[in-house]
């Protein structure tokens, strides 16, 4: 076949891609082009049937915890006790009970004062006073703790009187620290406890015994060892007693008790551990509460079963006893120059005693103790009164008004 050049003149505009003949044959691969960049994966290829795998490459770390597959199946157990031991410890956690302090003296009262606390001050008391043997079968509580009437702070103590089935009174006060003329206030409360018992015109055969209990934060006898003191009138040298124990004084030293709690071996060793160490108790220590009349005593100082307004009320007492407390460790610690305050307080104390004697004549006991406690500031400013004064009503309202003072000031 022939071809003119006239018919060759429409391919002239190809002669340029006549270099690109030899690729013809490679024409068909033309749409592989664009899977050219992935040529360098090509040594990957046999790794292909791996790709089903790829989301469990997270899983890599794990690979060391493959020996422990066997024990899979208790799995189920480990979680269940883990559960159990949490559970349990907050049980134990939920079941921790705190108590208030029997020193304060009005959580004492609360706990011993009670109408239910009869049981538990015959136990007490037959510890204290009798050395266990149970002389006390019943009582009266004659000033029975009353929650709805909340004492004022300003009260300067809180004592329980119980009249025993023989008709002796027992007068039990908790003191948690020392005060100025105590031994007096003792003497004083044991008397009066005694003399108020006769009437007018009454005669002296109907008076009853008295006891006074006085538990006390610090050590009173400081030549004497034993924790729990008794005081009979008897004659001075020989020793024989008088009056057929008419009037006692029990004094029971908590700082002189250093027992510990598996220490314990007598009824009077609880009760005196349980009047130092109940605030420190977490639980019912079982030594304790195999006596019933402790256990109960335990319960009733247990905070959770107070209201809040008792909780508030013996928190305050507590700070007020302790402040007062710490106010006189830190006198004892100033040493020589509270000597010479202390010498200033006892001539203030003198001077204005003898204005007081001298304007109203003799001054009963009560009001002379309260004077003795005074500060020195305040018996300055009593020196610059006195003359304003015309009646001792006058002088227990002055000292009235100066307990109130100084009460604002502690609940401020």
């Amino acid at each position: 076949m022939s071809y003119s050049k006239e018919s060759l003149l429409p391919l002239l505009p190809l002669l340029p891609l006549l270099p690109l003949l030899p690729l013809l044959p490679l024409l068909p691969l033309l749409p592989l082009l664009p899977l050219l960049p992935l040529l360098p994966l090509l040594p990957l290829l046999p790794l292909l049937p791996l790709l089903p795998l790829l989301p469990l490459l997270p899983l890599l770390p794990l690979l060391p915890l493959l020996p422990l597959l066997p024990l899979l199946p208790l799995l189920p157990l480990f979680v269940c006790s883990r559960i159990f031991s949490i559970s349990s410890s907050a049980k134990e956690t939920k079941n921790l009970m705190k108590f208030i302090s029997p020193k304060v003296d009005y959580a004492f009262k609360k706990i011993f004062g009670s109408e239910q606390s009869k049981d538990i001050l015959i136990s007490f008391l037959n510890a204290i006073i009798y050395g266990e043997e149970k002389k006390i079968q019943s009582l009266t509580i004659a000033n029975p703790y009353n929650p709805g009437q909340l004492i004022s702070l300003k009260e300067s103590y809180l004592d329980i009187k119980a009249v025993l089935s023989d008709s002796s009174i027992v007068v039990i006060e908790m003191q948690i620290a020392p005060m100025a003329s105590f031994n007096k206030r003792v003497v004083y409360n044991l008397a009066k406890a005694y003399s108020n018992q006769l009437g007018t015109g009454e005669d002296y055969p109907i008076l009853n015994p008295v006891i006074a209990v006085t538990v006390t934060d610090f050590i009173l006898l400081k030549k004497y060892d034993e924790v729990i003191s008794q005081f009979v009138f008897q004659e001075k040298t020989k020793k024989i007693e008088l009056f057929d124990n008419e009037l006692q004084l029990i004094f029971v030293e908590l700082p002189k008790f250093n027992k510990a709690l598996s220490e314990l071996n007598s009824l009077t060793d609880k009760w005196i551990y349980f009047l130092k160490e109940a605030a420190s108790l977490d639980s019912i220590p079982e030594s304790l509460g195999e006596v019933s009349e402790i256990e109960l005593a335990l319960n009733l100082a247990n905070q959770a079963n107070m209201t809040v307004e008792e909780l508030e009320f013996v928190d305050r007492r507590g700070i007020m006893l302790q402040d007062e407390k710490g106010r006189i460790a830190y006198a004892k610690e100033e040493g020589k120059e509270e000597g010479r305050e202390e010498g200033r307080l006892t001539e203030a104390i003198a001077l204005v005693m003898r204005l007081l004697k001298k304007r109203f004549g003799e001054i009963p006991l009560l009001i002379s103790s309260q004077i003795e406690s005074l500060a020195l500031d305040d018996l300055e400013r009593l020196t610059e009164d006195i003359f304003d004064l015309n009646s001792l009503q006058d002088l227990e309202k002055w000292l009235e008004a100066l307990i109130e003072y100084k009460t604002n000031l502690i609940l401020r």
